[in-house]
């Protein structure tokens, strides 16, 4: 829907009509018009070519040095579980984090990719179970 289809559908039942050049100009000078609702012709085009541009994405290749965390990472999570990566920093934030982890159903500490990387990089796994210890968990982060 454009800005011009908009006033006029909003004063479509007034009888008195505004002025609204400067409005007009202002408004698509700042690109609120995409803003606007679109109508059922203009929502049902969007989503084709939204999905047309999905299809051609191609599948992204992993760097050769991520493959050991990735699979790391894979071998240790399944669909029905919420999880939660945090590293080590000297702060209020993480020694919570640490605390809560404890409530996890599991916790692991991650191998670092680089040999000189010295960070703690632990993931903290819940079950679907556990949403209320997830979602104190995902706020004291």
């Amino acid at each position: 829907m454009s800005f011009d289809d908009y006033v006029k559908n909003f004063y479509k039942n007034r009888k008195k009509k505004p002025n609204y050049d400067n409005l007009r100009s202002e408004f698509i000078d700042k690109g609120y018009e995409k803003f606007l609702w679109l109508n059922q012709r203009e929502e049902d085009s969007s989503a084709r070519n939204t999905k047309r541009k999905i299809r051609t994405l191609k599948k992204f290749d992993k760097p050769e040095i991520l493959t050991s965390i990735v699979k790391e990472i894979s071998e240790i999570i399944s669909n029905d579980e919420f999880i939660f990566f945090f590293s080590y920093a000297p702060t209020k934030s993480y020694y919570l984090a640490k605390e809560l982890a404890k409530r996890a159903h599991r916790t692991v500490v991650l191998s670092n990719v680089y040999e000189d990387d010295s960070s703690i990089n632990t993931v903290a796994i819940f079950k679907r179970e556990q949403v209320i210890e997830a979602n104190l968990f995902f706020h004291s982060l």
